[in-house]
């Protein structure tokens, strides 16, 4: 999260995947093979804070080229995990702690405060106190070990 903006998304430290529609019992009923899967990880305001006063949807090929950079580094982290998905995407929309701001009306949000966000790093923190030791450390070292096993399984 210390990185500057144009190096945040090769290094997103983690990200939360679920799939809500796995939830609804009605699901298949309704929308028959289809599912939906949601994706959230953490971006500081700072790293969008210069296109706060433009319109949604109109702040530019900067601002859209930024929010992709994530949307293509957080793609690629799913396809890793959950390669069957990779040819059956038909939307994907992409939001900002600017998108927070002006949609539900989210103050400047860093990201230990409040939401799913906050309440997962609190989680963590949590459990590095309790354990005494870095979990965020542990989760990189998970992560990295991951990757080596998909790289073996591909050669």
């Amino acid at each position: 999260m210390n990185s500057s903006r144009e190096t945040a998304a090769k290094i997103i430290p983690f990200a939360y995947v679920a799939s809500p529609s796995a939830k609804d019992p009605l699901w298949e009923k309704k929308y028959p093979g289809k599912s939906t899967l949601i994706i959230l990880t953490a971006a500081r305001y700072e790293w969008f804070e210069e296109w706060k006063e433009e319109r949604v949807s109109k702040r530019g090929e900067e601002y859209d080229d930024l929010k992709n950079s994530f949307v293509e580094a957080l793609m690629e982290t799913v396809f890793g995990i959950y390669p069957q998905v990779k040819d059956k995407i038909e939307h994907v929309s992409a939001g900002t702690p600017l998108s927070n701001q002006h949609y539900i009306a989210a103050p400047r949000q860093d990201v230990l405060v409040g939401g799913l966000m906050g309440a997962m790093h609190s989680a963590l923190l949590c459990a590095s106190a309790v354990l005494d030791r870095n979990v965020y450390i542990d989760l990189v070292q998970l992560r990295r070990k991951i990757k080596a096993n998909n790289f073996k399984k591909e050669n």
